[in-house]
């Protein structure tokens, strides 16, 4: 049955930019296959990269943090699902969706564990292994919070459904896993354009800029590029990404085979034109879509552990994972170099996708999930009475310093305006 869904957004979807982009839009069309109404409001600015939502039927509304003219959209639309893009979202946001459609099923959409991803950058920073007191920084505690308050979470790996459940004691009822999702019929279709072995040269990396894990692994990568030069001379790599800073601009140096190419506008462009992909992220969380889209295109894959958790499994992987840096440069020279093993790890990653990644059977499960959900609402509510308190407590704590911020930001308008 169709309803009316709420999708908050901390940026608009740029899928072509970032993996959060391509999970948003997937959400979006997967409640559009439920012939649902939908509104997506966002406090950022639109950017020329951002998904066309209106041409796929979807509303779209700017919208303003400690302004009740968002109460207005709540009043007006009255949805019955809503979906918080990120736990800070919810912070800002969910009060005001409780007090206005307290019967709205709410949503987290966690993209990635933004505190997994803190605590391990704040461990790597330090030059230390994490500790077990790295997973009770305050982002930690806000996040679980937003988790307890909502009515479900969107878990994007299963190492994290693990870490939430052992390292806070979170019900699992509160979650639900969905990877990022692969659509098999064009999986199959892009397996009939493959692109072979020697039509393909050189090394890629691709990542958005502004995710700390990716400028590291990009300057990391740029450190040892002189002794990968010395293990294969002719060496080259592409380095792609949105939004790449001046810093990381002045990396590029094409003399030594290092470029810096910037925003790719066709990632399956780049990532058929090159023989590996390169991911050597130190720290980070959730699922790495430039892997996903690395098997997707039929490009191996050389990474850390940290790159490849959430989609390693029993299945063999499509590549090399490895965290030492001599045992990394000699894994891609040798898949580079070696046709049967890329060959290998090419089918590799087709076979994982469709066992672990069909866009089908996970969008099933979460509309099956979701149905049995608001049918026992109530229930569901009052066995999550952590939840209760906690939305009761930030109900009314937010609220007023909502009201205080809203009521200051007028006075100082119409300061403005006298003083103009």
């Amino acid at each position: 049955m169709s309803q009316r869904v709420l999708m908050i957004g901390y940026v608009w979807p740029e899928p072509q930019s970032s993996a959060a982009g391509c999970r948003m839009r997937d959400l979006i069309q997967l409640f559009l296959n439920q012939h649902d109404s939908i509104v997506f409001a966002s406090q950022a600015k639109q950017t020329p990269q951002m998904t066309d939502l209106t041409s796929m039927g979807v509303r779209c509304t700017d919208i303003q943090v400690n302004n009740s003219e968002f109460d207005q959209l709540l009043a007006e639309f009255k949805p019955e699902l809503v979906v918080f893009d990120r736990y800070f979202i919810e912070e800002q946001f969910g009060w005001r969706v409780r007090q206005y459609c307290p019967d709205a099923t709410t949503i987290l959409e966690t993209s990635d564990l933004h505190s997994l991803r803190e605590a391990r950058q704040y461990a790597h920073k330090q030059h230390r292994p994490i500790s077990e007191d790295d997973y009770y920084r305050p982002t930690a505690m806000r996040e679980i919070a937003s988790i307890y308050r909502c009515d479900l979470s969107l878990i994007i790996s299963e190492v994290e459904m693990a870490h939430l459940q052992n390292s806070y004691g979170v019900d699992p009822a509160l979650l639900h896993y969905i990877p990022l999702l692969v659509d098999i019929n064009a999986l199959e279709q892009q397996q009939n354009q493959f692109i072979e072995f020697e039509q393909r040269q050189d090394y890629l990396f691709i990542g958005n800029f502004r995710h700390p894990p990716n400028w590291d692994a990009v300057q990391y990568l740029h450190s040892c590029w002189s002794q990968w030069r010395r293990r294969q001379p002719d060496a080259n790599v592409h380095i792609y990404g949105a939004y790449m800073p001046d810093s990381a601009k002045q990396l590029h140096q094409p003399q030594i085979g290092f470029h810096m190419h910037g925003w790719a506008e066709h990632v399956g462009e780049v990532m058929q034109a090159s023989r590996i992909n390169l991911a050597p992220l130190r720290f980070g969380a959730g699922m790495k879509g430039k892997l996903i889209d690395a098997m997707f295109y039929g490009t191996p894959s050389v990474c850390t552990s940290v790159a490849a958790e959430g989609i390693v499994t029993d299945t063999p992987w499509p590549g090399t994972i490895t965290d030492d840096k001599d045992d990394f440069i000699n894994a891609a020279y040798q898949l580079y170099h070696h046709k049967p093993d890329w060959q290998q790890a090419v089918q590799q990653g087709y076979d994982l996708l469709k066992q672990r990644h069909s866009y089908a059977q996970h969008g099933e499960q979460l509309i099956d999930a979701l149905n049995k959900l608001q049918q026992n609402l109530l229930q569901h509510r009052r066995n999550n009475f952590t939840g209760a308190m906690l939305r009761h407590h930030r109900m009314n704590s937010t609220r007023y310093l909502s009201k205080w911020i809203e009521e200051k930001n007028k006075h100082n308008t119409s300061s403005s305006d006298i003083s103009g």
